[in-house]
């Protein structure tokens, strides 16, 4: 986020690469929730790439992923770059 706020653009895709990140708390979710409201705000989409399970759990019950999309959650940064792409061409599948 304070990357973000250095940079003059509003990007429209933002992906978070997740693979080293083995557990998300109550403060995790709070804070990405926060960010995802900043997010919509400005029109800007998130996509995720390598969720472990135990984060990708505490997502599905806070109800994150059901305000992401499930099609933004993606097992790799190969895929999530390609999910990057459609959003990008507008193909908001």
């Amino acid at each position: 986020e304070a990357a973000l706020e250095r940079s003059s653009a509003t990007p429209p895709v933002v992906i978070f690469r997740m693979r080293n990140v083995p557990v998300i708390d109550a403060t995790g979710l709070r804070v990405l929730n926060l960010v995802r409201e900043k997010f919509e705000r400005c029109g800007t989409r998130m996509v995720f790439s390598g969720m472990q399970p135990q984060p990708m759990k505490v997502l599905l019950e806070g109800g994150f992923v059901d305000a992401v999309g499930l099609e933004n959650i993606c097992a790799n940064i190969d895929a999530a770059l390609a999910r990057a792409r459609e959003i990008l061409e507008g193909r908001w599948i």
